[in-house]
């Protein structure tokens, strides 16, 4: 494997466009409907308008993509050598440049975030995310440990098998693949559970793994809503672990729901960090850091930097410097390169936003 930096050409000028067409569970290598035939909507929140109706999963669906993933992990995916593994989550790398400007117009149909920023940011940290772990999976190796004289002691670390990850709508590809990339390098099988705003990147993604030549099974899509999927997931015993990013309620659901079958769980839930400027700071940095903590893919951030607290020295000057910025903001349509934000990912988030306006006023 050559090691290279990732070389991108974003638009400039026009909009790009792509269909969208892709609504279907992706189970055992295969487009299927639901269980109970029932669909949802995405949509765009530029517009408000739908933009597909996607396949909403049930329980029997979960049940049949455990028994998929639990079916590679036992054969074709578990019985691979890692050059072997390492070889096909290169090429997955490789799709993400080749992909790159249809990801991110999914990206900013279904959840407002800017095409320029996804194809400078996001697109490039993708494609290295899976080429760096497309490296370790021929090199995760065990030890041998000197311990009590004349025992012979070892480790050896062994992939745990069916990960579920279920992630938000803020960042759909980058929390993402943050799970799937070291999880298929260790040798686990997928399901994935994307947030019901964001279905559309998630489905790419999984024609993107099939293209590279995972074996069926080895990734799976379930969409739905989290009490539904996330729920049979959390509580399924064949299940190894899940890793969720998510809200704080979120993740206390996963912890209880999981805790019957001792799940492995890594947990990244949502926070609310403070910006603390003093007197003596440079506020020209100060103020430029807590512009992009509170505006940054439009706020929509794990750990926003929303809160300020100011010495009151310099409490108006900083307060006026930073609303001068969001004033000087060019909010618009995120696939216009013009725009300096998009719109917030759905109504529930930007009625969300109007009610913490109303509770601070």
């Amino acid at each position: 494997m050559k090691v290279c930096e990732p070389t991108l050409q974003s638009k400039t000028s026009a909009s790009p466009n792509f269909p969208i067409t892709l609504n279907k569970l992706y189970i055992n290598g295969e487009w299927r409907n639901s269980h109970s035939g029932k669909t949802f909507a995405a949509i765009d929140p530029t517009t408000e308008a739908e933009i597909i109706q996607v396949a909403e999963g049930t329980i029997e669906d979960v049940e049949l993509a455990v028994k998929s993933a639990a079916t590679a992990f036992a054969g074709a995916w578990g019985q691979m050598s890692g050059h072997e593994r390492g070889e096909i989550l290169w090429r997955v790398g490789d799709l993400f440049l080749k992909y790159g400007e249809e990801l991110a117009f999914l990206q900013a149909k279904e959840m407002g975030r800017l095409f320029t920023d996804s194809m400078t940011v996001d697109i490039p940290h993708l494609a290295n995310m899976f080429h760096y772990y497309a490296g370790w999976a021929s090199k995760i190796e065990g030890s041998v440990k000197q311990t009590t004289k004349g025992l012979h002691t070892y480790t050896l670390r062994e992939p745990l098998g069916v990960v579920a990850a279920i992630t938000p709508f803020n960042f759909p590809l980058i929390l993402s693949i943050s799970k799937f990339a070291p999880a298929l390098a260790a040798g686990n099988t997928i399901i994935h559970k994307p947030a019901s705003a964001t279905p559309l990147s998630a489905l790419k993604v999984a024609q993107m793994m099939a293209e590279a030549g995972l074996p069926p099974g080895v990734f799976n899509v379930v969409m739905g809503p989290g009490g539904t999927v996330g729920n049979a997931l959390s509580t399924h015993p064949g299940i190894e672990k899940v890793a969720i990013t998510g809200s704080t309620a979120s993740g206390i659901r996963v912890i209880k729901d999981s805790a019957d079958t001792l799940k492995h769980l890594t947990m990244e839930l949502g926070g609310k960090s403070a910006n603390i400027i003093f007197a003596n700071a440079d506020l020209d940095v100060a103020t430029q850091s807590a512009y992009d903590g509170m505006f940054y893919n439009k706020g929509e951030i794990c750990y926003a930097g929303s809160r300020m607290l100011v010495e009151k020295s310099v409490y108006d000057e900083v307060i006026d410097r930073v609303r001068q910025q969001a004033l000087n903001t060019k909010p618009g349509d995120p696939l216009d390169t013009a725009s300096q934000m998009g719109p917030l990912a759905n109504k529930g988030e930007y009625d969300k936003v109007l009610k913490y306006m109303q509770i601070g006023q």
